[in-house]
């Protein structure tokens, strides 16, 4: 176990304001919209993921997840008129990866996803990708002091990982005050359990 400790008065989440979420790539659904009586919808939540994309960090797990327990797409339901009429369902949920390649060069990460992707959701046609909730990469380089905003803007951090030596993105969510879902093992288990967080089992 490597252990590391975390900056709270920069990892402050008083001390920021919200990073702007709108500059990552839309890979997965489609932008959000609000209107029509038989609109179905939460108010939004954003999931927020960090990791180097390779597969120790779970993103297959993370994908599969995601897009299993969210919806978005109609419904039919029978309405007051005993009629049926179809009902857009949107859980109203974004999940947002910051990543960056593992080894290969990567120069269209909204392909790559799509294409690594494709055969874990069952995808046969680009146009299933605008079925699933919504999913968002940032993969430009992110300087470390928008990191802090970058947790403020979004409500839980979610890191299906197979193992880390520590867990930095884990515990500085911790100290912006968000709630943490990740895996129960390996360097994240020495602070992470169910008293302060959401530890997969």
């Amino acid at each position: 176990m490597n252990i590391q400790g975390v900056d709270t008065d920069t990892f402050d989440p008083d001390k920021y304001e919200p990073y702007d979420l709108s500059q990552g790539t839309l890979i997965m659904g489609q932008p959000s919209s609000s209107g029509g009586s038989a609109a179905l919808q939460a108010p939004l939540f954003h999931f927020l993921s960090i990791f180097k994309w390779e597969k120790r960090k779970g993103w297959d797990i993370l994908l599969s997840g995601f897009t299993e327990e969210f919806k978005y797409g109609t419904m039919r339901s029978r309405g007051w008129d005993c009629c049926w009429q179809l009902l857009a369902v949107d859980d109203n949920v974004e999940l947002h990866i910051l990543t960056k390649e593992s080894e290969e060069q990567v120069h269209d990460f909204r392909s790559y996803i799509r294409q690594a992707a494709a055969p874990l959701l069952n995808i046969t046609e680009s146009s299933q990708f605008d079925t699933l909730p919504r999913v968002y990469v940032h993969h430009r380089h992110i300087p470390d002091s928008l990191l802090p905003g970058l947790y403020r803007a979004t409500d839980a951090l979610v890191l299906p990982t197979h193992g880390e030596g520590w867990g930095r993105p884990q515990i500085e969510a911790m100290s912006m005050a968000k709630p943490v879902i990740s895996t129960n093992w390996s360097g994240v288990a020495a602070f992470l359990h169910e008293g302060v967080g959401y530890p997969i089992r």
